[in-house]
């Protein structure tokens, strides 16, 4: 990746963002047991994800975690060309491109769980613009 920084225009629109600050995260927050509960129910196809600790969600995303790559497939191809998803960032950094590339002589223990992430696990977005339609949508594929 690049080490970028905002430009003048980014910090005059992040500027006039804060204000919007409270609704955007009680938005996310809404959005994300409106679409989690019913989606993480389904117990036979996904991992659970434990989120009870956390007082106020306001992710930018919904990772989702499939019991099985053929799951995973499954979804990636219901949500073709209709909701955008992707793979969690980065999955197992020992896979990576880059790690490979320079780390070829460091051996690390198997990592089941990096290994399972970058599998079977995928995410979709928690955009606070979010309709009821669109999470309807969005419940439907993942649930069905």
């Amino acid at each position: 990746g690049f080490n970028l920084r905002p430009t003048e225009i980014s910090g005059f629109i992040g500027n006039l963002q804060i204000q919007h600050l409270s609704e955007i995260i009680s938005k996310r927050n809404k959005n994300f047991f409106d679409l989690a509960l019913p989606i993480y129910e389904q117990k036979e196809r996904y991992f659970p994800i434990k989120y009870d600790h956390i007082d106020l969600l306001s992710n930018f995303a919904v990772p989702i975690i499939c019991k099985s790559q053929q799951i995973r497939n499954q979804l990636v191809e219901k949500c073709k060309d209709k909701i955008e998803i992707r793979p969690i960032v980065g999955g197992d950094m020992t896979r990576q491109p880059f790690f490979l590339k320079y780390m070829k002589e460091f051996h690390l223990p198997h990592n089941s769980n990096a290994k399972l992430i970058h599998d079977q696990g995928l995410y979709f977005g928690n955009n606070p613009e979010l309709t009821s339609e669109e999470k309807k949508i969005l419940i439907k594929v993942f649930t069905e």
